[in-house]
């Protein structure tokens, strides 16, 4: 069933392991005990959070904390949206569509899978911060930005494509036989 800010009275914290959704929402209860009590959906370092159907990102929560080596997944066969959030590792598969949230960057620390599904990116910009090494993942970008310090590397295979304003930071780039 759907986990409503009735139930979730403080934080939800996926420490280990994988919590898979199911297809249902999820609200908590940002500030319910007072003034300065945040209440957070946070997801750690080698845990994962899947998004099943066509459920969107947990809401009502004082902030979204996903460490650098999380993952969150998602999984839907339905239309998703994918946050503006800060992710560590963000994988996308099944069939559903997606559209990526153009209010704020959608910063990747880790890696990023786009999978086969087909995408709505007008207006969106996709931020590669990680401190290490990453890999630009071959994908249609709006916008596409690179900062932080680690080093990126754009592979041989596969187009990176970007429909407005690339912003590649002060990274550096390996592009042996790469295409942008």
């Amino acid at each position: 069933a759907n986990i409503t800010n009735q139930i979730v009275t403080e934080s939800i914290r996926v420490q280990s392991g994988v919590f898979d959704d199911a297809g249902y929402s999820i609200s908590g209860n940002g500030n319910s005990q007072g003034i300065g009590v945040s209440k957070n959906f946070e997801v750690y370092n080698n845990a994962k959070f899947v998004l099943k159907g066509s459920s969107s990102f947990p809401t009502g929560f004082s902030n979204i904390i996903l460490s650098a080596n999380s993952t969150v997944q998602y999984e839907g066969n339905g239309p998703q949206t994918i946050r503006s959030l800060n992710y560590g590792n963000l994988i996308n598969s099944n069939t559903g569509n997606r559209t990526l949230d153009n209010s704020n960057a959608i910063g990747i620390a880790g890696s990023f899978t786009p999978g086969s599904n087909s995408y709505i990116i007008t207006g969106s910009t996709v931020n590669y911060n990680g401190v290490s090494t990453q890999t630009i993942s071959a994908f249609n970008y709006f916008n596409l930005t690179s900062s932080n310090t680690g080093n990126r590397t754009i592979l041989s295979s596969g187009k990176v494509r970007i429909a407005n304003v690339f912003s590649p930071g002060n990274n550096v780039y390996t592009i042996t036989n790469s295409t942008i």
